[in-house]
């Protein structure tokens, strides 16, 4: 279905931050705790409704050594405000090579991912 798609589009595909290892661990964690959230009907929700579901609206608790690299499933298990729920929401999707952008909003933050319907935004005010 990306075959309509610019390059300039299609570089929101790939531009992760995560190491493979990660990526691995999202897709495998999607697929088997919440397989709801692949099959859904629901384009604009598929994938990024874990955010909805699992990823806590509450202040972070991070756990971690100091000076460690924070990763995925420390926010996934700690929460957090509108920032690292997006952060959260645009890695899923990237793990499963769907398009996605970020967008801050005073006090809130976003992102937009392609569906079969053309882009939509999710999160945020």
């Amino acid at each position: 279905t990306f075959e309509t798609m610019s390059a300039w589009e299609c570089r929101l595909i790939t531009n992760s931050d995560a190491p493979d290892d990660q990526i691995s661990w999202g897709r495998e964690m999607l697929r088997n705790y919440r397989p709801d959230h692949i099959l859904t009907d629901n384009w604009d929700w598929r994938y990024v409704e874990i955010v909805r579901s699992d990823v806590a609206l509450k202040r972070p608790e991070w756990t971690g050594l100091e000076g460690v690299p924070r990763n995925y499933q420390q926010l996934l298990n700690g929460g957090g405000m509108a920032v690292p729920r997006a952060w959260f929401g645009r890695f899923i999707l990237r793990c499963f090579g769907i398009p996605t952008w970020g967008a801050r909003q005073k006090g809130h933050a976003a992102l937009g991912h392609w569906t079969p319907n053309g882009w939509v935004t999710c999160l945020g005010a």
